[in-house]
């Protein structure tokens, strides 16, 4: 080999490495891609909320007694004070004694309203919870309340089991006229059967 193919061939050789080293150089200086993130989302369900439901306030049943016009037991709103029972009966008549009845009084299922005629004193409720508004009626031990027989008006005596308007009408007149009863006893003179007397004795009193 002569002087010049030795020449040429370390050119060429010195090429090559130099191509080498730059693609060497390249590869080291390309950027590498970045591992893919996996990304975890987390979904959390709605809650559904949902309206409570109050419970409906059942009507109440209240029995209204003495100088109102048509006495009786009458169905009443929740809330309902002695006053609109007053009212469902007709309103009082002429002679009730409405400074003993608290027309404010608020009302619950099963009580008494009884509005006393003037110059009686405040009738005694049979049954139920009590009287709303009249003078503190006292329940036995039992947990009966009794009837005055004094101070009961007619619609309170047909109250009682056995007893009808004719007769309830004829208690209220014997005592008009004869004065206040001294005993239960005395219904039998007024007219009420001994037999019908020992059905209700337990429910009357003498005041």
């Amino acid at each position: 080999m002569t002087a010049l193919g030795r020449w040429r061939w370390a050119l060429a050789a010195l090429a090559a490495v130099s191509l080498l080293a730059a693609a060497i150089l390249v590869s080291r200086q390309a950027p590498v891609a970045p591992s893919p993130t996996l990304v975890v989302t987390t979904v959390t369900p709605a809650v559904r909320s949902f309206p409570t439901r109050q419970p409906t306030p059942r009507d109440i049943a209240v029995y209204v007694s003495g100088a109102v016009a048509t006495p009786g037991v009458y169905t009443l709103r929740p809330g309902s004070r002695a006053q609109d029972a007053l009212a469902a009966a007709g309103g009082p008549v002429e002679d009730a004694d409405l400074d003993h009845v608290n027309l404010a009084a608020p009302l619950s299922d099963g009580e008494q309203v009884a509005v006393p005629h003037q110059g009686e004193p405040a009738p005694v409720a049979t049954g139920g919870r009590g009287t709303a508004g009249t003078r503190g009626p006292t329940p036995t031990p039992q947990g009966v309340w009794l009837l005055n027989v004094n101070s009961a008006s007619a619609g309170d005596f047909q109250a009682l089991p056995g007893i009808g308007q004719v007769t309830a009408d004829h208690l209220v007149a014997y005592r008009q006229q004869n004065g206040p009863y001294a005993s239960v006893d005395d219904l039998v003179k007024a007219g009420v059967h001994k037999t019908e007397l020992a059905r209700i004795r337990s429910r009357l009193t003498v005041q």
